[in-house]
C-alpha cells in the first residue's frame, strides 16, 4: 500500500455529530445530524490531526472544510492514546500496523459495530458509547400511576445491558447481566438558581429515595426492569439523611425569600457563610435566639432564686453586624433579650439561664444590595 493509498480524509460540517465510513486504506469522516454516536476516542483523534485551532475555525466561519492527512501525519501520534487504541484492537492486530493503520481499523470497527448492532465480541469502549435511546414509565414501589416519563440512554455488550436514565432532577444507572440487576447508581444534581424549582426537583428526589422499588416500563419492546434500592446499602441511608438536610436549606431560603418578598438568584455552589447567615436570617423570622448575651451581673435579692423575664427591646441592633446573602444586605434594626428564666449562679455572681447565658434575637431589614 503506498504512501499516496494509506490516507485519511475529512469532511467537517458544523453541527451535529461523525459518521465514519471506510475501506481498507481511506477513512471518511461526515459531520451531520444523523443519530451515529460521537465517542471520546474518535474527538481526541480529530483534535490531534486537526488541532484545536482548526476546528474553532471549521466552527466560526460555519464552512465545509476538507483535509486529508496520511502516515506522515500521525507517525508521532501520542503513544498513550496510540497504547488505548491498541488496548481497544486486541487480538485484532497482529503487530505490524503502523499509526494510520491502527486508527483506521479502530474507526472501521467502530463503524460496523454501530450499523450492525454487534453485541458479542465488541471493544471495550463499548460500555461507554450508547447504541440507542428508549421512553420509559417509571413506578414507585407498587403504585398504579406513573411517578415519571424518562428516556433511557441504551448499551449492550456481550451478556450486560447498560441503561442510564437521564432527567432534569435525577439520574440512575443500572447494568443488567443476563438480564439480572447486577449494578444500581443514582444521584442528583440540582442547581438550579430558582429555589421553588429545586424543591420541586428535592420533591421528586425525596420519593425516589423513599421508594424501596423503581420499575422502568419500556412499551416499545415490552419489558420492565424492577430496581431493587435496598442493593444502595449503607449509601442509600447517607443519601436519605443528606437529602434532608438540604431540602431544610431550600426551605429556610423560600422562607426567606416570602417574608422580605425578593427573589434570589440562587449561584450552584453556595460558600460557608451563605449557609450561616441562613440560618441566621430563618431564625430572625422566626423569633428564635440569634446570640447568647454573658450573664447579667445584676445584686441578687434576697431568697429569690429564680428571675421570669418578659422579652425586652435592648438597641436597634447597632451591636451586630449587617448580612450579605445572595445579592441582598440583610441590616439589623431591633435586638431583644428573650422571655426566659434566669437563675442564680453564685459561683459567677450573676443571672443566666439554665443553659448558660442569656438568649437574644435580633430583626432584620432588607435592601438589594
Amino acid at each position: 500500500m503506498t504512501q499516496t493509498e494509506n490516507k485519511l480524509e475529512i469532511h467537517i460540517h458544523e453541527g451535529g455529530q461523525l459518521n465514519l465510513a471506510m475501506d481498507e486504506s481511506n477513512i471518511n469522516a461526515i459531520q451531520n445530524n444523523s443519530v451515529q454516536q460521537e465517542n471520546d476516542i474518535v474527538n481526541s483523534f480529530l483534535e490531534v490531526i486537526n488541532n484545536e485551532e482548526y476546528i474553532h475555525k471549521i466552527y466560526e466561519n460555519g464552512k465545509e472544510e476538507y483535509i486529508s492527512a496520511c502516515e506522515d501525519d500521525v507517525k508521532d501520534f501520542p503513544d498513550e492514546i496510540m497504547e488505548c487504541y491498541k488496548y481497544q484492537l486486541g487480538p485484532r492486530l497482529n503487530g505490524t500496523e503502523n499509526n494510520l493503520k491502527i486508527i483506521c481499523m479502530l474507526l472501521r470497527e467502530i463503524e460496523n459495530t454501530l450499523k450492525t448492532g454487534k453485541r458479542y465480541g465488541v471493544m471495550p469502549m463499548f460500555c461507554y458509547i450508547p447504541r440507542g435511546n428508549r421512553k420509559a414509565y417509571v413506578y414507585l414501589d407498587d403504585g398504579k400511576m406513573p411517578f415519571d416519563y424518562v428516556e433511557l440512554e441504551e448499551y449492550f455488550w456481550d451478556a450486560y445491558q447498560k441503561y442510564v436514565a437521564k432527567n432534569k432532577y435525577y439520574q440512575m444507572t443500572f447494568i443488567l447481566y443476563k438480564e439480572q440487576l447486577a449494578y444500581i447508581e443514582y444521584g442528583y444534581t440540582l442547581i438550579f438558581s430558582d429555589v421553588t424549582e429545586r424543591l420541586y426537583g428535592f420533591g421528586k428526589v425525596v420519593k425516589i429515595n423513599n421508594a424501596d422499588k423503581i420499575s422502568f416500563l419500556l412499551n416499545d419492546i415490552n419489558k420492565k426492569i424492577d430496581i431493587d434500592m435496598n442493593m444502595l446499602g449503607d449509601e442509600r441511608e447517607q443519601q436519605i439523611e443528606l437529602t434532608k438536610y438540604w431540602v431544610e436549606q431550600m426551605e429556610m431560603i423560600d422562607t426567606i425569600e416570602k417574608f422580605y418578598d425578593i427573589k434570589f438568584y440562587l449561584p450552584k455552589k453556595a460558600k460557608e457563610k451563605d449557609y450561616d447567615a441562613i440560618e441566621t436570617i430563618y431564625n430572625a423570622i422566626n423569633k428564635k435566639q440569634t446570640c447568647i448575651f454573658p450573664a447579667m451581673p445584676l445584686e441578687k435579692e434576697l431568697f429569690r432564686k429564680s428571675i421570669k423575664m418578659d422579652e425586652i427591646l435592648i438597641n436597634d441592633g447597632k451591636n451586630f453586624q449587617p448580612l450579605e446573602l445572595f445579592g441582598y444586605k440583610f441590616i439589623p434594626h431591633a435586638a431583644y433579650l428573650m422571655k426566659c428564666t434566669l437563675i442564680w449562679k453564685k459561683k459567677i455572681r450573676a443571672w443566666e439561664t439554665s443553659e448558660g447565658g442569656v438568649p437574644v434575637r435580633v430583626e432584620f431589614s432588607c435592601y438589594k444590595a
